[in-house]
């Protein structure tokens, strides 16, 4: 433990070998008194003390003594235990303590401030100071062209961060620590600026400065450096190893929050852009008048740009001039008014199929373009045009002018061009849509010709069958209208109810169109025809959702109907609407073998058969529509 051997430390006081000279005075006297008494604070329970070691160095020991009676007073017997490793644990896990409470307080305090990423900023490098006492610090992001920016500093009164140029990339000024910080992900030190050949670049000005040591910590989130925090002091060496374990958690947890705050301004921007394009998606899908399309455009995005005026043009196919179809911001009217194919501004979007920028329209030639007594006559001093592309086939411009200086970054012109291609492509799919839609009508259209003409077909052999169609087509689809069904259901009801005796297509007309009463045996095959019915339309992919009524309208609420004896609400909704109109028209109709019923008549046995025959419901919904008819009438 001390590297004595025994013969060095035989006949010796070890109190001399042992006990550091500044603390010798002390131990002396504390033993003279243990010597007498036989107490002390040693005696009976551990003490932590320091020792020193046969080179020098002092050292903590944990003793333990324990007094031995004499005749001349006392001796003691004393364990020591090396406690090096204990104390440098237990100074560890205290600065764990602290590194844990310093996050603690510093995730808190980060949850507080606003999800403003400039703001953010600035706020951790003026806690850096404050917490660490540093001489200033400052953030540097990362950019993707290889550069860093200095986006916060403190105190703001040292330029510093301002004055110096520093990359990330492979030329000389990323050599430095916060270049090397970026590149490495690891925390660089620079212990002493003035003897560190790294530090060359920007030494004097840092000097000048007042900075005698630095560190620079990468700011990692989910794996990727995203800048670096760059801590300056007044001291040299005044980065310990204990210092920076702590500032760079630190910095883990500040890089978590900027890179959040930073997603959250992006996603803020994202999101207000992606409701514009919804917005123009809306007006184009509701609408396809251009000028209500236009105006949307220019209320939702170009006011947002701040930009002075605007207009839409689109390229008539026919003379390839370009016409003004929307304006915003013009106190001209320019409205209809045409842009030559010779045209510098419009039209030379057109010709070259990409964005224009003249960022001075006084330098314009006066003869580039028809409209230079305008653009001066309103102010415009600049001047943006994109065109309108749509599966490789140009629709026009889109123009944004400005009547003040204006800086515009790349994510704006992204963004405008971004709009122009959404805008080029929702007004094709508008009219593809509306393409659509005639052909969808057309189809459904012949769809109700063709079905209309089956039940015709029907008439050639029973001369009441078409108007018996119409009739209660009539009167079921109104029923399913005041119960609520919705979208396509009415049709596939219209179609069923047209389509109800098709069946009987199937059946010989020896019995279909016999003038008496059928036999049993005749009754049998007459049955069958809902059968008939659901095998023909079944197989047809866009009449099986009508084929409820054709099949089961024969079907009774009671269960003693046919094919299938079903009962209840096993009956298809639309099948006992149908039941109910089918039976009203049947009775109140003229027949060869009986005389049509009275309207009172009719109704009264409707009444009295609902819940055996009929459902209750469908019942009082076919009353409703006998009173619609009424007050019609």
């Amino acid at each position: 433990m001390f590297d004595y051997s025994v013969q060095e430390m035989l006949g010796k006081n070890l109190h001399h070998l042992f006990v550091p000279e500044d603390l010798k005075k002390d131990f002396e006297k504390g033993f003279a008194h243990f010597q007498k008494t036989g107490q002390g604070k040693m005696i009976g329970k551990p003490i932590e003390l320091t020792a020193k070691h046969r080179d020098g160095h002092q050292f903590p020991i944990e003793l333990i003594a324990s007094p031995i009676p004499r005749k001349e007073g006392f001796w003691a017997i004393a364990t020591i235990r090396d406690i090096s490793k204990r104390k440098h644990l237990e100074r560890r896990l205290a600065q764990k303590m602290e590194s844990l409470v310093i996050l603690g307080k510093t995730a808190r305090w980060l949850a507080k401030l606003p999800d403003d990423f400039e703001a953010m900023a600035q706020a951790v490098v003026k806690k850096s100071v404050e917490r660490f006492g540093l001489l200033f610090a400052w953030l540097g992001w990362a950019e993707i062209d290889g550069s860093v920016s200095a986006v916060a500093w403190y105190p703001e009164s040292i330029t510093y961060p301002a004055e110096i140029t520093v990359r990330w990339d492979d030329s000389s000024l990323a050599q430095g620590p916060t270049g090397r910080a970026i590149k490495t992900g690891e925390p660089q030190i620079s212990a002493k600026i003035e003897i560190d050949p790294s530090f060359s670049p920007w030494k004097e000005k840092a000097l000048q400065a007042g900075v005698k040591s630095s560190a620079a910590f990468p700011l990692l989130s989910r794996g990727r450096v995203l800048g670096a925090l760059n801590l300056y002091s007044s001291k040299e060496n005044f980065f310990t190893e204990e210092k920076v374990s702590l500032i760079q958690d630190f910095a883990h947890i500040v890089a978590t929050a900027l890179e959040k705050a930073r997603l959250f301004k992006e996603l803020d921007q994202r999101i207000k852009r992606l409701s514009v394009l919804h917005s123009i998606d809306l007006a184009i899908a509701g609408s396809l008048d251009f000028r209500i399309v236009s105006r949307v455009i220019f209320d939702e995005v170009v006011a947002h740009a701040e930009a002075g005026a605007a207009s839409l043009a689109v390229l008539e196919p026919h003379t390839r001039e370009l016409k003004v179809v929307g304006t915003w911001g013009f106190s001209t009217k320019v409205k209809d008014a045409r842009i030559p194919l010779e045209d510098q501004t419009a039209s030379r979007v057109i010709r070259e199929r990409k964005t224009i920028h003249i960022p001075d329209l006084a330098k314009l030639d006066e003869k580039a373009t028809s409209r230079y007594q305008l653009f001066k006559k309103e102010g415009f001093t600049s001047y943006w045009g994109v065109p309108l592309v749509s599966k490789g086939s140009v629709l026009g411009v889109l123009e944004v002018f400005f009547r003040n200086p204006r800086d515009s970054n790349r994510d704006w012109l992204d963004f405008l061009e971004t709009l122009a291609n959404q805008t080029a492509i929702a007004l094709e799919n508008a009219r593809l849509i509306e393409e659509v839609r005639t052909q969808h009508d057309q189809l459904l259209k012949a769809y109700d010709e063709t079905i209309e003409g089956w039940a015709m077909a029907l008439s050639l052999k029973e001369d009441e069958t078409a108007k018996h169609s119409h009739r209660v087509t009539w009167l079921t689809v109104r029923m399913a209208e005041l119960y609520g069904l919705q979208g396509k259901e009415p049709l596939f009801v219209r179609w069923g109810a047209f389509l109800h005796d098709i069946g009987k297509i199937g059946i010989p007309d020896a019995i279909l169109l016999k003038p008496g009463p059928l036999t049993p045996s005749e009754w049998k095959i007459m049955k069958k025809h809902p059968v008939y019915a659901f095998e023909m339309l079944s197989k047809i992919d866009y009449l099986q959702k009508a084929v409820d009524i054709p099949y089961c309208h024969h079907e009774r609420f009671d269960g003693s109907g046919y094919p299938r004896g079903l009962r209840g609400k096993e009956i298809p909704l639309p099948a006992r609407f149908f039941a109910v109109a089918d039976v009203w028209d049947a009775l109140t109709s003229e027949r060869p073998y009986r005389k049509a019923w009275s309207q009172e008549d009719a109704l009264a046995h409707i009444r009295a058969q609902s819940g055996k025959h009929f459902d209750p419901q469908a019942v009082e919904l076919f009353f409703e529509v006998i009173a619609e008819e009424e007050t019609l009438e």
